[in-house]
């Protein structure tokens, strides 16, 4: 049996309600989605994060790439539980996936069991895997550097040798809820 991979950079919700993953995956398969959702956050700030990069793929201002812009509404908490509330109920009237799988960790907007509590209403059988992992951190030592981006815009660089223990989750999810 051949195993079909896809990885798409895309609003989770927006790709779930156009249909197109409706020509890749068909209902009734055992089929797998594994989602690294924005946290709800400053770290979810994926054009900004990511501007440098966006910039040089689409050799234009940040500010002038539309499909770019529709990410910011990730990076505030403020109405992410109905954003995520919304993006459940559309990958469950999918059929698409029998098991989602979603990173998850402490930057998020809610504990892992609030979060585990809306995803069991969609899920009967969810299992959490907590890795520890070394990560920098915006702390000690910080050195700014200024320069000058692909368009001559300037930014700041914040290098830092401080580190942090954190802790990364897999939240696994089987089994709809009846």
């Amino acid at each position: 049996m051949a195993q079909i991979i896809k990885c798409f950079n895309e609003d989770s919700t927006m790709l779930l309600k156009s249909g197109e993953l409706n020509k890749i995956f068909t209902i009734g398969e055992k089929n797998i989605i594994y989602l690294d959702l924005p946290y709800g956050s400053a770290s979810s700030d994926y054009p900004k994060l990511y501007s440098f990069l966006e910039e040089y793929i689409h050799m234009k201002p940040l500010d002038q790439i539309e499909k770019i812009q529709k990410f910011n509404r990730y990076a505030k908490k403020k109405g992410y539980e109905e954003q995520f509330i919304d993006f459940l109920n559309v990958l469950k009237e999918s059929k698409l996936f029998d098991i989602w799988v979603l990173s998850y960790n402490k930057s998020s907007w809610k504990p892992i069991d609030e979060i585990v509590s809306l995803l069991k209403k969609y899920k009967s059988n969810i299992t959490i895997k907590k890795r520890e992992y070394q990560y920098n951190y915006r702390k000690n030592e910080i050195i700014i550097k200024n320069g000058k981006g692909l368009f001559g815009n300037e930014y700041e660089i914040e290098i830092n040798k401080g580190k942090r223990i954190g802790y990364e989750f897999l939240i696994i999810c089987k089994e709809d809820v009846e």
